[in-house]
């Protein structure tokens, strides 16, 4: 089955500084994924250079609404200017619009102590320059994962094979939360094809919880979902280094399983997976030169801590024949967040 490539949407580019006052950055340049929380519900996402001036503009900005609430004042709207595709096309919306920003890895609005000059009464307070800050500790994270076999009965792994072979017209182009190009070349089959075997699968998983959770040192979370495709990687197919926690939809995964399976004899060669030591650093997460590497195993299953830093090596499949492909059963158990009542 032939796999087929993505689209893409790539960081705005860096833009020149103008000639207004902006809040100052106390951080290294990096790249931020910034999330805009708009009125009625909206959102937009997008990546900038920690240092680019609309970066400082949108912090500004909530910081004058701010205290122009707390002051009882209607402030002046802006107009926000947002490039996109590559600075090809640009989104407008008011500042009145703008109701938050979410920002990865975490930046926070420091205000600068109050000036003690003496002013006239005729002189209107002038807000005193914030400063944004970011967390500066980093921690490693070892290439720790646990791997089971044979992790199924036989009559359930026949089942799932069963599905991948049945359902081949169903599989899609795999993507990324990022939209990165040319990052991953495989095919999805989502879990509404396999209702029934989701269910089996995701019993299987939590009753094997507890004692995977120990192994990993990893401590007990509360879950609030078991999220689940089915992978297909044929000749060719790969998945560049990354993790599953990344960014704002991704971030409460907490543990990383794959479960393996395919054909007899096989008919593929590589596709092992690689997962490195990542150091979790302030402006997001890093691999290591220390690795692990695991074999596909038929009838296997691993898991991981979803922030660790990982791979899938690419395919070799002569034949390229959809039956022979690489499959596993993958996904995320995510922790369930504090309620904000």
């Amino acid at each position: 089955m032939p796999t087929k490539r993505f689209s893409s949407i790539k960081p705005s580019p860096k833009r020149q500084s103008r000639s207004q006052a902006v809040i100052p950055l106390r951080t290294a340049k990096s790249t931020c994924q910034v999330t805009l929380l708009l009125a009625a519900g909206h959102q937009y996402q997008f990546a900038l250079s920690s240092d680019d001036p609309l970066l400082h503009q949108l912090f500004q900005v909530m910081l004058a609404k701010t205290q122009s609430q707390n002051q009882g004042v209607a402030g002046q709207p802006q107009l926000l200017q947002i490039p996109v595709q590559q600075g090809q096309a640009s989104l407008c919306i008011s500042s009145a619009d703008l109701i938050g920003i979410v920002s990865e890895p975490a930046l926070f609005i420091k205000p600068h102590a109050a000036s003690a000059q003496p002013r006239s009464q005729d002189t209107e307070p002038q807000p005193s320059a914030p400063a944004i800050i970011q967390p500066t500790s980093t921690s490693i994270l070892p290439a720790r994962f646990v791997q089971l076999e044979p992790f199924l009965s036989a009559a359930d792994h026949a089942k799932a094979l069963e599905i991948a072979l049945n359902q081949a017209d169903n599989f899609v182009a795999s993507t990324t939360t990022t939209a990165a190009d040319n990052y991953r070349q495989s095919s999805i089959l989502y879990a509404t094809y396999y209702t029934d075997f989701y269910q089996k699968l995701r019993l299987k998983i939590l009753e094997t919880l507890p004692t995977i959770l120990q192994q990993l040192q990893m401590p007990e979370f509360q879950i609030s979902e078991v999220e689940m495709q089915m992978t297909a990687h044929n000749d060719g197919c790969f998945y560049k280094i990354h993790n599953d926690s990344g960014h704002t939809p991704t971030r409460t995964r907490q543990l990383t399983y794959v479960y393996y399976f395919h054909q007899t004899p096989q008919a593929f060669s590589g596709g092992k997976l690689k997962i490195y030591d990542t150091e979790l650093q302030q402006n997001g997460p890093k691999a290591r030169a220390i690795s692990q590497t695991v074999t596909p195993k038929n009838n296997s299953i691993i898991f991981f801590d979803s922030r660790l830093m990982h791979e899938v090596l690419p395919i070799v499949c002569p034949s390229r024949v959809f039956d022979h492909s690489r499959f596993t059963l993958n996904g995320w158990l995510r922790r369930a967040e504090p309620s904000s009542n």
